[in-house]
């Protein structure tokens, strides 16, 4: 047991600590807009980041895709071929990158005040939209040149690089807003910088060490593009949902409520993905020792392992629920300290914590079900999870009000929760290497 738990901290930590600085990025910002240029900033961030996640799971279709084709051609001993997918998905995700750039800031504006009746709220999502685009070509291979360095064995240098960006993030937000005084865009201008050293810190080792992954000549062709893409959109399809959702619950707030309510949300989602990225980077961390250990059959290694993975993820989801139940206001004071702020958010925070209650339990059976070649039963699983919400807001919106929209990820999660439970009753855990 003393290896088993050696090998989960060791596996698990690397990573859990290296999307908890990933999260971080975004939250750093609600907190210094809220508290520096107030809440309908604040709202406006929230408006334009969904869009924003969207644009970056584009580029996750071929980051993610592209990893399991450099994954397996490496298995196989193949590392011409691997580089050269590699190559090609660089330049890819650049090309990309440009003709996004291109087209969303030909439109972006013309958007913004179309959709935003409120004019003032309007200039400050083109304000924050407008400079995440100038930098979108060269800050979408940030995501994936994280994937990579994983790939070329370069783990802890991935996580030390987004500690290093995370931190940078945090040290410009403080110059740009609190120093210079600047407005709105600077928040974004310093995510940005911070992702562009991080981009050239991660393309670095490509060029100047001997990583089983060069840049060279590219390799691709129509079979293996096809390949890339399938791999890469039932992610893509999956992470996209949470942003959809978020975009429908702004619009409904907007209409119903006020930019407050929108502020309100953004505040709620950055909390969960804050806390949910420990349960999400344990989850990639111990994968490949869960696969190993269900192949060679090692019953009593699987299961232990599995153990943890619950009891670690419960204590982190029950330990937030416990914080945002018994302190909302303190929480909500981080990112607005205004009585007309902290009252409806803290009301908020108290129905939406009880996502936390579920959570752990739905992702962490997601985790183990696609480690043990269940592909099936984790993708319903992501499914019931993460595309509920979008019909369930409607739902609980017309019953409920502004609380049927705090408290529609808790019920989507529950459902699912209830989905995984069938799922190990199916499977059966004890018995698993039976059949």
């Amino acid at each position: 047991m003393k290896k088993i738990l050696k090998s989960f901290i060791q596996y698990a930590s690397s990573s859990m600590l290296s999307l908890l600085f990933m999260s971080l990025y975004f939250l750093v910002d609600d907190i210094f807009v809220g508290q520096i240029l107030g809440v309908k900033a604040l709202a406006a961030a929230g408006l334009i980041m969904p869009f924003i996640m969207i644009a970056f799971s584009l580029i996750d279709i071929i980051a993610i895709g592209s990893s399991v084709q450099i994954s397996l051609h490496l298995g196989k001993k193949e590392v011409q071929k691997a580089s050269g997918i590699f190559s090609f998905s660089l330049l890819f995700i650049l090309g990309f990158g440009i003709c996004f750039f291109l087209l969303a800031i030909a439109i972006f504006e013309s958007l913004c005040l179309y959709f935003i009746k409120d004019y003032e709220l309007a200039k400050l999502c083109i304000e924050y939209a407008r400079i995440y685009i100038i930098f979108y070509p060269f800050v979408a291979l940030y995501f994936a040149v994280d994937n990579y360095l994983k790939i070329a064995k370069k783990p802890l240098y991935a996580m030390f690089l987004n500690i290093i960006v995370a931190l940078i993030n945090l040290g410009l937000d403080y110059l740009f807003l609190v120093v210079f005084g600047f407005g709105l865009f600077s928040a974004a201008l310093a995510t940005c910088i911070g992702m562009c050293v991080g981009v050239f810190m991660g393309i670095a080792p490509f060029f100047i060490q001997n990583l089983n992954l060069k840049i060279g000549k590219i390799f691709i062709n129509l079979a293996l593009l096809k390949n890339i893409l399938l791999n890469g959109s039932s992610s893509f399809l999956i992470m996209i949902s949470s942003s959809i959702f978020m975009i429908i619950a702004n619009a409904i707030l907007l209409d119903i409520a006020s930019p407050n309510s929108v502020a309100i949300l953004s505040v709620l989602v950055g909390l969960e993905f804050v806390f949910m990225s420990l349960i999400t980077g344990m989850g990639a961390g111990i994968s490949p020792l869960l696969s190993y250990h269900y192949g060679a059959k090692n019953r009593r290694s699987f299961l232990a392992l599995v153990k943890l993975s619950f009891l670690c993820s419960a204590f982190i989801c029950l330990s937030a629920f416990v914080a945002v139940e018994c302190a909302p206001k303190s929480i909500i004071w981080l990112f607005n300290s205004s009585n007309e702020f902290i009252k409806p958010a803290s009301h908020a925070l108290m129905i939406f914590g009880f996502v936390f209650l579920c959570a752990w339990f739905v992702d962490v059976s997601d985790n183990i079900f696609t480690a043990i070649d269940k592909p099936i039963l984790s993708l319903i699983l992501a499914i019931a999870s993460n595309c509920l919400s979008i019909p369930l807001v409607f739902v609980l919106v017309r019953f409920f009000g502004q609380d049927g929209v705090w408290a529609t990820m808790f019920v989507a999660k529950f459902i699912a929760s209830l989905v995984a439970l069938i799922f190990w009753k199916k499977i059966k855990i004890n018995n698993i290497f039976k059949s």
